[in-house]
C-alpha cells in the first residue's frame, strides 16, 4: 500500500506568496486614489470654470454697451495688484425716456444700479436728467478675493455693490484703443475636496457697441 506524501507550504513560499499579494492591492489601491484625486480635481476645476464664465458673461453683456471715452482702466490698483474697470452705459433717466436722441446717439451716459435693469426705476433716482446719481459701474476685485460690481455716483462714491464672483485670483484688461476689442481675462483659484490647488482662467474679446 502506496503513502501519499502531503508537501505543506514552506515559510519562504507564504512569505512570497502575501509580498505579491500586497503588492497588486498596493498597485490597485494606487491606481483606484489616482483616479479619484482626478475626477475631485477635474470638477472643482469644471466648477471653478463656470463660475468665472458667468461672471465674465456678466461683465462682456454691460462693457459692450460702453464706449471708449466711457471706459477707464486702472492697471494693478485692485486687490492683489489686479485691475479695476470703471465704465458708463446708456440709460433712462426718466420715464418715457429714450436711450437714443433724435439724432441717433446716445442720450445719457451713467449707471444701473441692478444688472439686467431696463427701465429708469433702476438707473435714475429721481425721474430727472439734469443729475445722473448713478454714473459708473466699477468691477474690481476686493479683499477676500472677491469680484464685486459697485455702482459710482457722480463724486465716484459707492451706492450699491454686490459679489459676482468668489476665489479671484486675477483680473486683467486691456484696451490699447477706440477700434481694438477690449481684452478681458479672469482666473480663480481652488482647493480641491484633497487639498490639490486648481487655477483656471477664461478670457473674453469685447467688442464696443459704441464707437
Amino acid at each position: 500500500m502506496k503513502t501519499m506524501n502531503k508537501r505543506a507550504f514552506s515559510m519562504v513560499e507564504i512569505l512570497v506568496t502575501v509580498t505579491i499579494v500586497s503588492l497588486m492591492m498596493a498597485g490597485g489601491y494606487a491606481a483606484l486614489s489616482s483616479g479619484e484625486s482626478s475626477w475631485f480635481t477635474a470638477e472643482a476645476g469644471i466648477q471653478v470654470q463656470e463660475s468665472l464664465r458667468k461672471a465674465l458673461d456678466q461683465m462682456t453683456a454691460e462693457l459692450r454697451q460702453s464706449k471708449f471715452s466711457q471706459i477707464s482702466i486702472s492697471q494693478g490698483t485692485g486687490f492683489g495688484s489686479t485691475d479695476v474697470i470703471t465704465f458708463s452705459v446708456p440709460v433712462i433717466c426718466h420715464a418715457g425716456d429714450n436711450l437714443l436722441d433724435a439724432a441717433g446717439d446716445v442720450a445719457h451716459w451713467g449707471a444701473t444700479t441692478k444688472w439686467g435693469c431696463r427701465d429708469a426705476a433702476c438707473m435714475d433716482m429721481d425721474d430727472n436728467c439734469v443729475f445722473m446719481e448713478y454714473k459708473y459701474i466699477r468691477y474690481s476685485v476686493i479683499s477676500g478675493n472677491l469680484l464685486e460690481r459697485a455702482v459710482l455716483n457722480q463724486i465716484n462714491t459707492v451706492v450699491s455693490q454686490v459679489t459676482i464672483a468668489r476665489n479671484i485670483n486675477d483680473f486683467q484688461a486691456d484696451l490699447p484703443n477706440a477700434t481694438s476689442p477690449l481684452a478681458l481675462t479672469l482666473s480663480g483659484r481652488v482647493s480641491s475636496v484633497l487639498n490639490r490647488a486648481i487655477t483656471v482662467s477664461v478670457q473674453s474679446n469685447v467688442d464696443i457697441r459704441n464707437k
